[in-house]
C-alpha cells in the first residue's frame, strides 16, 4: 500500500487543506479513487478511507465522508497508528448504504479492514481502511456452521446485539421486531420473547421485545462464559432449542450454534450431540482464523506489491533476496541480479509530466515481466525508475541473455518519443552481477556491485548491458 500513486498522493493530501470542499475538488481525490476502484471491485470491498493522525478522512470513494472525523473508534485507530493491521467488528455506518434490495438505508451495518500507511522511512503517517459488508463476509462464513434443517450459527457483541445475519430474519421482519429495510445485524438483541413467535408471532407486540430478558445463552456468553445446554432453552424466537456457545475474548465477540430441540432429539441422538459439542469447540478458532487468513493475505499481497506497476515492491525484493542468498550458499548455485534503469527518465518526467511517466513505468514493468518466465524469478521495482530482477540458479551467460532480451524488447516497443538527449525511444541500461554466495557476502554489497555495472553501462552510452567484473 505504501508506494507509487498512493504514497505520492497521500503525502500531498496530508500537506494540503483538509477542509471538505478543498478535498472534494482536489485532483488527488480522483486519482486515488481511480487507483482503488479495481481493487475494491476485485476484492469485494465497498469503499476505502485514508485517515490522518487527527482522525480526519482525507480519502474516500464518497464526497460526503471527506473532511469528516472517522467513525472508527479512536482506540482502534491508535492500534493502526502503532503498526497493527486488523478487522473491526460490525458497526453502524456514518453514511447511507445499499441494502440487499438496492435501497439506501441509514445506519446500515459495516465493518473495516484497518492497516497502517507508512512513508519511505517506515513511519506510520496515516491509516488505510477498506469498507466490508458483514452480510457478505462474516455471515457467509458463519452459515457454514449450520447444523440440520433448523440449526444456525451466529455472532454477537458484548451487548448481545447480532453481528451476523440469521436464518429467521424474515419472520422477525414480518412481526415488526426488525425493520423491513434493515438487516438483523446490530438491529436485533438476543432477547427471550417469552412466547413462541413462530406460533404466536401475529399476536405479539413487537414493542415489548427489547423489554424482555436475554436468552439463557446470551446471558451467559455476554458475561464472557462458554457453555453447552442439551436440556433446552428458548432462543430469540422463543423456540425451544439446544445449543453451545463460546465467548472469544481476543476478538471480543461471542458465537452460538443452536438447533431446535425437537429436531435434535428426533433421530441420531448421539451423533447430534457430537456435532454440536465438537462443532462449536473449534468454531470460534476457525472463524477467527478465516478472517485472519483472508484479510492478512489480501493485506500482505497489497503490502508486497508495487502500487504503480503491479510488480513486486522493495519489501518483497528484500525478502526474496534473503531467501535466494541462503539457497545459493547452501546448494552452491549461481545467483544473478539485474539492476535496470530507465535512461534519462528524470528529464523525461520533467518534459511530459508524472502521469505520462507513470504510464511509461507500467509498460516497462510489464515488458520486463514478459522476459522472465520461471516461478522462482522475481521482477521488482527497486525505486523510482529503477527495477531489479532476481534470477536464482542462473549463470552469468544466461543472465546476460535475459538482460539483452529485456533491453531489446523495451527499445522495440517504442514507448513514446523521447526528445531528451537526441534519443528516439525510451531505452534502459542494465547492470548484471552473478555470484555463488559465500560466508561474509551480504546483500547490500551485491546490490551495489550490480548498480556499479549499471552505471558502467550508462557511462558507456546507455541502452546497454554490462556484467560486473572485480
Amino acid at each position: 500500500l505504501n508506494n507509487g500513486i498512493i504514497s505520492e498522493s497521500v503525502t500531498k493530501l496530508l500537506n494540503s487543506s483538509q477542509e471538505h470542499d478543498d478535498l472534494v475538488s482536489n485532483p488527488l481525490t480522483i486519482k486515488l479513487r481511480n487507483h482503488f476502484k479495481p481493487i475494491l471491485e476485485s476484492e469485494g470491498y465497498k469503499g476505502f478511507f485514508i485517515i490522518t493522525p487527527d482522525y480526519i478522512n482525507i480519502g474516500s470513494m464518497r464526497d460526503a465522508n471527506l473532511g469528516d472525523e472517522s467513525l472508527i473508534d479512536k482506540l482502534l485507530l491508535e492500534r493502526a497508528f502503532r503498526g497493527e493491521t486488523f478487522l473491526t467488528l460490525p458497526q453502524e455506518s456514518d453514511v447511507p448504504l445499499l441494502n440487499s434490495a438496492g435501497k439506501m438505508v441509514e445506519n446500515y451495518p459495516t465493518m473495516f479492514l484497518v492497516s497502517p500507511f507508512k512513508d519511505n522511512k517506515g513511519d506510520v503517517i496515516a491509516v488505510m481502511t477498506f469498507r466490508i459488508d458483514p452480510n457478505l463476509e462474516f455471515s457467509k462464513q458463519l452459515s457454514l456452521g449450520k447444523i440440520g434443517n433448523t440449526g444456525e450459527t451466529y455472532a454477537f457483541n458484548r451487548n448481545a446485539q447480532l453481528l451476523s445475519s440469521i436464518g429467521f430474519e424474515e419472520n422477525l421482519k414480518n412481526i415488526g421486531i426488525v425493520d423491513k429495510d434493515k438487516t438483523s445485524i446490530l438491529e436485533l438483541t438476543i432477547h427471550n420473547p417469552g412466547v413462541n413467535l413462530v406460533e404466536e408471532g401475529s399476536i405479539f407486540n413487537a414493542k415489548d421485545y427489547n423489554e424482555k430478558p436475554l436468552t439463557l445463552m446470551a446471558e451467559s456468553a455476554t458475561k464472557g462464559e462458554s457453555g453447552v445446554n442439551l436440556l433446552g432453552y428458548s432462543d430469540y424466537r422463543g423456540v425451544n432449542v439446544i445449543g453451545a456457545w463460546k465467548w472469544n475474548s481476543e476478538y471480543n465477540f461471542g458465537l452460538a450454534t443452536e438447533i431446535e430441540f425437537k429436531e435434535a432429539y428426533s433421530t441420531l441422538l448421539s451423533l447430534r450431540y457430537a456435532m454440536i459439542l465438537t462443532g462449536l469447540i473449534g468454531l470460534s478458532v476457525i472463524v477467527a482464523a478465516y478472517f485472519y487468513i483472508r484479510y492478512s493475505k489480501n493485506n500482505k499481497r497489497l503490502s508486497l506489491e508495487d502500487g504503480l506497476t503491479g510488480i513486486a515492491n522493495r519489501r518483497m525484493l528484500d525478502l526474496t533476496l534473503k531467501n535466494e542468498f541462503n539457497h545459493s550458499m547452501r546448494y552452491k548455485k549461481p545467483l544473478s541480479i539485474l539492476m535496470i534503469d530507465v535512461d534519462f527518465f528524470k528529464s523525461y518526467n520533467d518534459v511530459f509530466g508524472h502521469l505520462v511517466g507513470d504510464d511509461a513505468l507500467r509498460k516497462i514493468a510489464g515488458l520486463i515481466k514478459d522476459c522472465v518466465h520461471r516461478k522462482s524469478d522475481l521482477v521488482a521495482r527497486y525505486g523510482g525508475e529503477e527495477f531489479c530482477v532476481v534470477l536464482p540458479d542462473t549463470s552469468s551467460e544466461n543472465a546476460h541473455q535475459i538482460a539483452e532480451k529485456i533491453r531489446e524488447k523495451v527499445f522495440a516497443e517504442k514507448i513514446d518519443r523521447n526528445p531528451i538527449q537526441g534519443l528516439k525511444w525510451i531505452t534502459v541500461s542494465i547492470g548484471i552481477k552473478t555470484l555463488i554466495v559465500d560466508e561474509g557476502i551480504d546483500i547490500p554489497i551485491v546490490i551495489s556491485q550490480a548498480d556499479a555495472a549499471l552505471y558502467q553501462a550508462k557511462n558507456a552510452g546507455r541502452n546497454r548491458t554490462q556484467i560486473f567484473e572485480n
